[in-house]
């Protein structure tokens, strides 16, 4: 496992790792609350306690963290969205199922998840990002189409929902969503 280091190399201890947990979670807070334009390196670090400069100890950028946070959503996603292994196909409920993780997750990386959104067309390492955090239910999904178009109607199937979940939808809309996956891969 690798070890948290500081930007400049050093080993963080107890202490520190309190410290970073602390300006993470306070981009998050800060993404929701007033969004990724407006966020601001000194707000995020008085929001967390600390300074600016103990922030640059920890991360080189706002973009850096914003990054940190968009792969442990990953991490998550790849987590409650298991893909099946060989070759057999994915059957409907296995499917519902991972749509349902991915709903179900979403919000509780929303405002990471937004900025990813929003900078993957332009930024490499966003669009890197995104296709980590989309990775498990594209996969699920293409392995539920028929055809030989699968892996563009997954990757198409993933970008609908993730602009649906985006939206705060409500249940119906979820819903919708999901019955059009499950009928854009049924045979």
């Amino acid at each position: 496992m690798t070890s948290i280091r500081t930007v400049d190399g050093r080993a963080i201890g107890p202490r520190g790792l309190q410290t970073r947990q602390l300006l993470l979670e306070a981009t998050t807070a800060a993404l929701a609350e007033i969004g990724y334009a407006d966020v601001q390196v000194i707000d995020v670090a008085r929001a967390a306690g600390t300074s600016p400069a103990t922030f640059y100890q920890y991360f080189r950028s706002r973009d850096e963290v914003v990054l940190e946070l968009a792969h442990a959503a990953a991490a998550d996603f790849a987590d409650a969205i298991q893909v099946p292994r060989g070759d057999g196909m994915v059957d409907s409920n296995s499917l519902a199922k991972a749509v349902d993780s991915f709903f179900s997750i979403w919000p509780t990386h929303g405002p990471v998840l937004r900025v990813v959104e929003l900078l993957a067309p332009t930024d490499k390492e966003f669009s890197r990002a995104r296709n980590d955090i989309n990775k498990s239910l594209t996969a699920t999904i293409a392995r539920a189409a028929t055809g030989g178009h699968a892996a563009g109607l997954a990757t198409a199937m993933v970008a609908m929902l993730s602009a649906t979940a985006a939206q705060n939808p409500s249940k119906k809309a979820k819903a919708l969503a999901r019955n059009l996956v499950l009928e854009s891969t049924a045979a």
